[in-house]
């Protein structure tokens, strides 16, 4: 008969413990890639092994509850057991005897879903919104008094995350708030600005890290993301909303300064080794949201130095730098004909065979989609019929805020943008909109769309294939 001394039996159940936790780490990379990708191997499984020790005090050992408890530490924080922001979590893994184990892990699954319709939302807008609002907030001076702390920073995070404050109740807020203060006051914030920074950061819950990188709608999942843009122009904040796609979506951020920068990027594909061969990263999905022009893609339109993509470029660029089956979206203007004109009889009259996009789909045999008329981005950050209110929304507000950011509730913001639209007969500087940039705080609506200009064209996008 085969033995097996208690010293086998414990190397048997580390070794699968080993397999467990290894296997938890694939698993959280994938739930959550881009808050795991700066996560180091190593302090991601010390995490795991912490996460499982937590989970075992309160009765979990079997896989499934062990890994759910897991997944809400990763998407609500390390101690979101006592965390009173997550007062449902205590309740239910403080009281062993509700239940067994799967029974009171069902019921921590069930609130958890619970609490993601109530605070975080459809398609995570509520969420989005807030870590919207947090960065901006933790910007600039808050209107916080030492001698009103607490009702003040109740009213600021209402203001920040109002499903979530309504959520989480008074009391749970104000237990937060003394939580963060004793924090502070251990750590040497001592400061108004320096507490209030804390809290504003305890409440922005780590799961929303990976929200925004998952919004897409028209791009295909790919290993790296980038967002080139042409840094001269914007303001402080509008650069912040940038800022929030590489420290919360996982985007890379390159600056673009001039036409040759459009070349050097597209051209310069990163390497890397596959199986020990060298291989490159190839573009597969490529999109301009820009001013346009018949025959070229303008991004600084209006300003120097000219930033363009046309002929000129695309002919300096390689032809195998995308991947088979790559694409390219340009929102931008009329880049699918070659003429210019208010109307046309039909589409050929308008050059659609010379057009800047055939032109891309003949060089990089790819598929180009692009507009034959006009884009229209003017429902991108708020519905036409909301334009109104939202502009008697910012100019009772300059009143006493001008040069202030300015809210609009329930989802839009204003930046101070000095020089935007302030032309004595531009229609903004009339009705007091001028020198100020919109923004949403979920991101875009909808996508742009086709104008009604030149007449005669194809309403929507034309796709283009190599010939």
């Amino acid at each position: 008969m085969l033995t097996i001394r208690a010293e086998q039996m414990e190397v048997l159940r580390a070794a699968a413990q080993q397999r467990f936790q290894e296997s938890m780490r694939v698993h959280l990379n994938e739930l959550a890639y881009p808050l795991a990708f700066g996560v180091p191997d190593g302090n991601l499984r010390k995490a795991i092994s912490f996460g499982v020790a937590r989970a075992r005090g309160y009765g979990f050992d079997l896989r499934g509850p062990v890994r759910l408890y897991l997944e809400l530490m990763l998407i609500m924080g390390s101690h979101f057991d006592t965390d009173p922001q997550y007062s449902w979590a205590a309740a239910i893994l403080k009281n062993p005897g509700t239940g067994s184990q799967m029974a009171r892990a069902e019921r921590l699954y069930q609130a958890a879903l619970d609490y993601e319709e109530e605070v975080i939302g459809t398609d995570y807008a509520q969420t989005v919104r807030a870590i919207t609002s947090i960065s901006f907030t933790v910007a600039q001076p808050l209107a916080v008094s030492p001698d009103t702390f607490v009702p003040d920073m109740l009213r600021t995070l209402r203001s920040l995350y109002p499903e979530k404050a309504c959520y989480v109740g008074e009391a749970g807020l104000k237990a937060l708030i003394r939580e963060a203060q004793e924090d502070a006051q251990r750590w040497g914030l001592m400061t108004v600005r320096g507490a209030s920074m804390l809290i504003i950061l305890k409440m922005m819950f780590i799961g929303a890290a990976y929200v925004i990188a998952s919004r897409g709608r028209v791009f295909r999942p790919a290993d790296k993301k980038t967002i080139a843009y042409v840094p001269l122009g914007y303001s402080k904040y509008e650069r912040l909303t940038i800022e929030l796609l590489r420290k919360f979506g996982g985007f890379a951020i390159v600056a673009i300064e001039d036409s040759d920068a459009i070349v050097k990027y597209i051209n310069e594909r990163p390497e890397y080794t596959e199986e020990g061969q060298p291989c490159k990263l190839l573009l597969q999905d490529v999109a301009f949201f820009s001013h346009g022009f018949p025959g070229w893609i303008a991004l600084n339109y209006g300003d120097d130095p000219d930033v363009d993509f046309g002929k000129p470029q695309l002919d300096l660029c390689g032809t195998d730098v995308f991947v088979p089956g790559g694409r390219l979206y340009s929102y931008a203007c009329r880049t699918g004909v070659s003429k210019t004109g208010g109307s046309f009889s039909s589409d050929a009259e308008a050059g659609l065979e010379t057009s800047l996009a055939q032109q891309i789909a003949n060089h990089f045999r790819i598929e180009v989609h692009a507009f034959l008329r006009r884009s229209f981005y003017g429902e991108v950050l708020r519905k036409k019929t909301d334009s109104k209110s939202i502009g008697a929304a910012v100019k009772a507000a300059r009143a006493t805020h001008n040069g202030q950011v300015i809210e609009i509730p329930p989802e839009h913001q204003a930046f101070p943008h000095p020089g935007l639209a302030d032309g004595w007969f531009n229609g903004a500087r009339t009705e007091g909109t001028s020198e100020y940039a919109l923004w949403r705080k979920a991101g875009g609506l909808v996508l742009p769309t086709a104008a009604e200009t030149p007449s005669g064209l194809t309403e929507g996008m034309c796709v283009f294939k190599p010939k």
